[in-house]
């Protein structure tokens, strides 16, 4: 039992576990909403990210409880971000997202990884504008479609971290924090390049 499970593809597995309705459709997880923090916006919001899921494959939502919106933590009234963007809860099996303002500044903990995503995104051509300096970022997006299509990044890697969580048994190799990050990342850049290539065949 255990080494058929352990040689059969994800998807076969969450194909055949998926939650369905009277009518044969994978129910989605549960999405929450709620307010973002003042000055905030949620760049996904509860639409949004259901569209979203209906185009990503199954073995990333198997075994997904919820994902809930919600203010971001940090200062309240800063336009600096808070920490963090995202967080996957693996006893809980729930993905949170936290509400980022429009424009503000980057600096921190988050400098580097958001330096890096922003320089890799501009190739889709949709960019903020940027002021960067050796110790912060200050940033402008010129609208809400490129922001949230951007934060879907966001998104994408918490469910790479699902999908190393929900499949821990299988995927056994995988040992300590930063491999697990380093494979959660993999999992994002090709949910990303998935999305963005249905958006410019027009399939959306």
């Amino acid at each position: 039992m255990s080494q058929s499970y352990r040689s059969e593809p994800e998807h076969k597995i969450a194909e055949r576990n998926m939650l369905r309705d009277s009518d044969g459709e994978i129910k989605l997880p549960h999405i929450s909403q709620r307010k973002p923090a003042p000055g905030d916006i949620h760049p996904l919001d509860k639409i949004t990210v259901q569209k979203i899921l209906r185009k990503t494959p199954v073995k990333y939502l198997y075994g997904l409880r919820g994902i809930e919106l919600r203010g971001r933590e940090g200062k309240r009234g800063s336009l600096s971000w808070g920490q963090p963007l995202g967080h996957y809860l693996p006893t809980e099996k729930t993905i949170r997202l936290y509400s980022i303002p429009i424009h503000g500044t980057i600096e921190g903990a988050a400098l580097n990884e958001v330096r890096a995503e922003f320089n890799s995104y501009a190739k889709y051509g949709y960019e903020p504008e940027l002021n960067k300096t050796e110790n912060k970022i200050e940033y402008r997006w010129p609208d809400n479609i490129g922001l949230g299509l951007w934060f879907t990044q966001v998104l994408f890697h918490e469910l790479g971290h699902h999908f190393v969580e929900q499949y821990r048994y299988k995927n056994s190799r995988i040992k300590g924090r930063d491999e697990e990050e380093l494979v959660a990342n993999l999992h994002k850049s090709r949910l990303f390049r998935e999305e963005i290539l249905c958006i410019l065949k027009g399939d959306n």
